[in-house]
């Protein structure tokens, strides 16, 4: 009997320390596959002509030629919408302003020159657009070309506040918030 016991326990014992597979469906993925950088749909970008005479200066006014270069390195599948926005001073003077893409295969590249004429150095930055939509699903991507200035950089808080804590666990110490 005591033997009857001990056997059906070694069994159960048996089935509780047996990991079992976890039912999935065909749809599951069966593996994680992590990625530091996705593939965006599009890479946008201005590419400067360095060609001679790409830039000249005539009195004030400065030629520059840009090339707006839309690379697809996956299938999109949606026509994409490109155009400029131009600061005072800047004038569009060879180029679509706005024209589309169309979809395209994956590793697709297109480029388009664009002349513009630069009355002195603008205020803000030129501004290539790129927009596409489908009922589900869409992206919208602003380039700046920023006529040689640096990058502009993002204003952190300073951590002056008290620290917060949270039961044993501390956040560290807050933001100093301004008041009344």
């Amino acid at each position: 009997m005591n033997l009857r016991c001990l056997l059906a326990l070694a069994v159960l014992a048996a089935a509780c320390t047996t990991p079992s597979p976890s039912p999935r469906s065909a749809a599951e993925p069966t593996g994680v596959v992590e990625r530091r950088d996705p593939d965006a749909p599009v890479r946008v970008r201005w590419v400067t002509r360095v060609e001679p005479g790409a830039v000249t200066r005539h009195g004030q006014d400065t030629r520059l030629v840009l090339v707006a270069r839309v690379e697809q390195p996956g299938q999109l599948g949606l026509p994409l919408a490109v155009w400029v926005e131009a600061p005072d001073g800047v004038t569009q003077t060879r180029g679509p302003r706005q024209y589309t893409v169309g979809p395209a295969r994956a590793g697709s590249v297109h480029e388009t020159e664009m002349e513009f004429a630069v009355d002195a150095l603008p205020a803000s930055d030129l501004v290539l657009v790129v927009d596409a939509q489908s009922p589900g699903a869409g992206f919208h991507a602003r380039v700046p070309y920023r006529f040689g200035r640096p990058e502009p950089t993002v204003a952190t808080p300073t951590l002056t506040g008290t620290p917060v804590t949270v039961g044993h666990t501390s956040a560290g110490p807050s933001v100093q918030m301004g008041g009344p």
